[in-house]
């Protein structure tokens, strides 16, 4: 009979009532792997959850919210993940809920960086590192996201390795698969190109 695996650590619990945090933080988002450099840098509170900072990442990367997701600490030790897919796992490859913990959370777990999976099939990994305590200025909408550079990749382009080979064939008007590549991509990609006005006119453009 195989023996049963140690439970997971658990994050502190929040508690039941919960109280405005006026503390803000600096999240730094990598994509890995790819070509040009994507990343984009955003302030938001500490009191934010998993599933909302899934929602930021989401927004100011350009990503389309269509795929699963999870996020990994403790060098995959540790998995969070929307309650409805968390409850789809075994015993032997568990996720806890990621409504459940907060930024502040982690913090207070010393948790410096940690890992956002999107798209199994592609398997776009993210780098997340948490920065420097902001202090929110009067009038300003959180999260905001104050920097950035590079497109965010097509979904469904093949991750990585797919990007990269996308971008040889965009750079090469001569290939013999750059039209049909252009016109599904737009004409108006580019994958040096970010815009920030855009990031965050995305985190306004509704509530969740």
């Amino acid at each position: 009979m195989t023996a049963k695996k140690p439970p997971l650590a658990k994050a502190p619990q929040r508690p039941k009532i919960k109280v405005a945090s006026s503390e803000f933080i600096e999240i730094k988002v990598t994509l890995n792997e790819v070509e040009p450099p994507v990343w984009r840098k955003f302030i938001i509170s500490t009191d934010a959850n998993l599933k909302e900072l899934h929602m930021v990442i989401q927004k100011t990367m350009g990503w389309q919210n269509s795929h699963l997701h999870d996020f990994s600490i403790n060098n995959g030790k540790q998995r969070f993940s929307p309650k409805d897919m968390s409850e789809s796992f075994d015993n032997d490859d568990e996720s806890e809920d990621s409504s459940e913990v907060t930024i502040a959370d982690l913090m207070m777990m010393k948790i410096e960086d940690f890992q956002y999976n999107y798209d199994y099939g592609d398997g776009w990994e993210h780098s997340i590192e948490i920065g420097k305590e902001v202090l929110p200025q009067a009038g300003v909408k959180y999260p905001l996201c104050t920097e950035g550079s590079g497109a965010c990749p097509p979904e469904d382009c093949g991750g990585p390795y797919g990007y990269l080979n996308l971008c040889k064939i965009l750079s090469n008007p001569k290939d013999e698969e750059y039209k049909e590549m252009r016109e599904w991509v737009g004409r108006e990609f580019d994958p040096t190109k970010f815009s920030i006005e855009k990031a965050n006119k995305e985190l306004r453009s509704k509530s969740w």
